[in-house]
């Protein structure tokens, strides 16, 4: 008998990137600023967490 194929709809097959091609220096350039941003907002909300608490319950 055959092999079952994965389950992937046609949306998700336009997603997936081929492993062999590396993505252009743009598009690594976007996608780190935007982990950046990610990662920046993250620690704003920690920080302005700790000073909320330190004033309010002091």
């Amino acid at each position: 008998m055959g092999r079952a194929r994965p389950s992937v709809s046609r949306k998700q097959q336009g997603v997936m990137q081929d492993p062999n091609k590396s993505p252009s220096q743009a598009d690594r350039k976007a996608s780190n600023r935007r982990l950046g941003l990610i990662l920046f907002s993250i620690v704003m909300v920690f920080f302005l967490g700790f000073f909320a608490k330190m004033i309010f319950l002091g």
